[in-house]
């Protein structure tokens, strides 16, 4: 892995099923991998984990699926210093219910879910996942499969893309 590729998961559980069927898509959570932090060796990721937030976690392997890689370069430290300023926001679920229940997107708000900070780190690193005008918090795990800006890396045997 290098630091930008996004990583998504397919994981057990009520909460992921409904994710996955409600946005039409056989993943549930995204993540952007950014190597190496404090301690060499111990690779992280940018994310924000349903539950606890946005900031950066140490690697989980558990229920990834595939692995994306930008097409172009990435702004490693432009992503870090955007993680780094929102660390402590919460996870969003009111935004994430209104979002794929009440179909109301694009709201601001303080908190976020696991692909709307993806995109914003991808964003803050020169990666434009989707259309510029396109509110992050309108994007779902599933939408970075359909997006060119990245090649398919990596995929888990049988997954279906």
């Amino acid at each position: 892995m290098q630091p930008g590729d996004v990583l998504l998961f397919r994981r057990r559980g009520v909460f992921n099923w409904t994710i996955e069927h409600a946005t039409n898509a056989p993943v549930s959570h995204s993540e952007v991998f950014v190597g190496p932090l404090e301690r060499p060796g111990l690779a992280h990721t940018a994310a924000c984990r349903n539950g606890v937030g946005v900031n950066f976690y140490p690697l989980e392997l558990e229920g990834l699926a595939v692995i994306l890689r930008p097409k172009r370069p990435f702004d490693l430290e432009a992503a870090l210093a955007y993680q780094r300023s929102v660390i402590g926001q919460g996870y969003d679920w009111s935004g994430l219910w209104r979002a794929f229940v009440r179909n109301t997107w694009g709201r601001n708000s303080v908190k976020q879910w696991c692909s709307e900070n993806s995109t914003l780190v991808q964003r803050a690193g020169g990666i434009e996942p989707f259309a510029p005008d396109c509110p992050a918090d309108m994007i779902a795990p599933g939408h970075f499969l359909t997006s060119a800006a990245y090649f398919h890396l990596w995929k888990v045997d049988g997954f279906p893309i």
